[in-house]
């Protein structure tokens, strides 16, 4: 076994541009003015598909070009091609580009889009539906019929081909190339076809130098490449390492990942639409100061005890806090709750009764699903199904606490069993929350319940997000930068992702 990466192939650019692609793509690059790196990519506008518009060609590097097969580790089937200038070394360059935008089906792979991170790194991202099939520009003047290809589909062999090629003499290349089947297309002087059995859908990821004057390298893979089983033809070791759930959710502690889960719920936002979802800036409650917090450690680990303990759930695996996070965890819990009591109980405090009060709060009490009904019940009847090990004369002192400069002087607050049904309802929706979050980490392929698990729990319940919703620290968090839908946001301890 060598220690070197073996050159596949070598081909030469003269003139200072690469096209690449499929046929069709390249021939449009041909005909298209060279671009440089690009600082913004337009998308098509609207649909539910993300596509770039490329015009399939970048400036590049004149001279040699060093082609290479990656093949799956112990198989020696080719699932890639990594291509590059002759003095960059492939392996430093590869993992850096793998590292800033590698395969969107794996994990840690950076970013899916050319954005800041990556114009940062000189790396240019093509995904799948950017080119190849989904890209018609080129076709017809080709001859390409698409139905036609459908028909003949099961005479062809299975797989995905892109070629990159000198801009001066792309056009001759492609009407070469047009004669072979795709999988039959020869390397030439100016250009490498590159060719992978089985693949389905193409990515592409260029590298430019750090001028990002001219592109340097190019890597193109597709669904099916697995790079913690891919190498190097010539080399043993993979190029990414294979990692167990739990060793990437350890090694994603260890290095300050951030699990703030703000990214996940803008992206839930963009989906859903701000307006629906978001209350008024005005509405917002919070933050609250931490001496206030309602619900403390050992009451929180008492309601996951609590759960196990209903019959329906004995069996259910509960996952439970960790550091660095914990605290993370239940101040968001805390301030979701006491903006939910500002923002529902302390109005109805003035009600006459326990009764009128619960019957406003809960109006949907008479109907067999919901949490209305349960809420209900467990207003009016408090002491019922109390949690083991959880401090309800505690949390009844500090809910009146909390509860009192925010209520008038002839308030429901002084009523003992008001205040009693309140715990008990927030007891019940805390229950609730941690069975979401933790289901939603188990989700995850994570051992502990991390922010994001709590924040993703409420948001995907309607019912628990139209209580929460008011919370300033659920949608910003604890730092005043930290903000989802359009805004900015900073957290720490973070680490970009996509």
């Amino acid at each position: 076994m060598t220690t070197k990466p073996q050159v596949y192939a070598q081909f030469t650019v003269t003139s200072g541009c690469l096209c690449y692609g499929a046929l069709h793509n390249i021939w449009h690059g041909a005909t298209s003015p060279i671009q440089q790196f690009p600082t913004s990519v337009a998308r098509h506008a609207g649909g539910t598909v993300k596509a770039q518009i490329l015009q399939f060609n970048v400036t590049a590097k004149n001279g040699t070009w060093n082609a290479f097969q990656l093949v799956a580790k112990g198989t020696g089937r080719v699932c890639a091609w990594f291509v590059c200038y002759s003095n960059v070394d492939p392996e430093v360059e590869i993992d850096k580009i793998l590292r800033v935008s590698g395969s969107p089906y794996e994990y840690d792979s950076g970013s899916q889009f050319n954005n800041e991170n990556t114009a940062a790194e000189a790396v240019f991202v093509i995904n799948r539906y950017d080119w190849g099939y989904y890209d018609n520009r080129g076709k017809e003047e080709l001859g390409i019929d698409d139905e036609v290809n459908i028909e003949n589909f099961d005479t062809q062999v299975f797989g995905e081909g892109a070629g990159l090629v000198d801009f001066g003499i792309a056009k001759t290349e492609v009407l070469q190339w047009q004669k072979k089947e795709r999988h039959e297309i020869d390397t030439q002087p100016g250009g490498i076809w590159m060719f992978i059995p089985g693949g389905e859908y193409m990515f592409g990821r260029f590298g430019f130098d750090e001028l990002r004057v001219a592109a340097r390298s190019f890597i193109f893979f597709t669904t099916y490449t697995d790079f913690t089983n891919t190498t190097f033809v010539g080399l043993d070791n993979t190029l990414r390492i294979f990692e167990t759930d739990e060793e990437r959710f350890q090694h994603r502690l260890r290095e300050g990942y951030n699990f703030e889960g703000f990214g996940t719920l803008d992206q839930m936002m963009n989906i859903f639409g701000n307006s629906t979802v978001l209350p008024a800036e005005s509405e917002y409650l919070g933050p609250y100061d931490s001496y206030e917090y309602l619900v403390q450690t050992t009451d929180f680990e008492a309601i996951l005890d609590g759960i196990r303990l209903m019959p329906q759930r004995v069996e259910m695996k509960l996952n439970r806090f960790v550091d660095p996070w914990k605290e993370k965890c239940y101040a968001c819990l805390n301030e979701i709750i006491m903006g939910y009591l500002e923002h529902f109980i302390a109005p109805v405090s003035s009600c006459d009764t326990v009764a009128a009060a619960a019957a406003s709060l809960f109006p949907k009490q008479n109907e067999d699903r919901g949490a209305d009904r349960y809420m209900y019940s467990f207003m009016m009847e408090p002491h019922l199904n109390l949690i083991p090990g959880f401090d309800d004369r505690g949390v009844e002192g500090r809910i009146k606490s909390f509860l009192t400069p925010r209520c008038g002087d002839d308030s429901l607050v002084k009523d003992d069993k008001f205040i009693a049904g309140i715990r008990a309802c927030i007891a019940y929706l805390l229950s609730e929350v941690l069975e979401l979050a933790s289901n939603h980490s188990l989700d995850s392929r994570r051992s502990a319940i991390v922010p994001e698990d709590v924040r993703l729990a409420v948001f995907n319940d309607v019912e628990l997000r139209g209580l929460f919703k008011y919370s300033r620290v659920f949608w910003k968090g604890n730092n005043q930068t930290s903000q989802v839908a359009g805004f900015s946001y900073t957290t720490e301890p973070a680490r970009a992702a996509e």
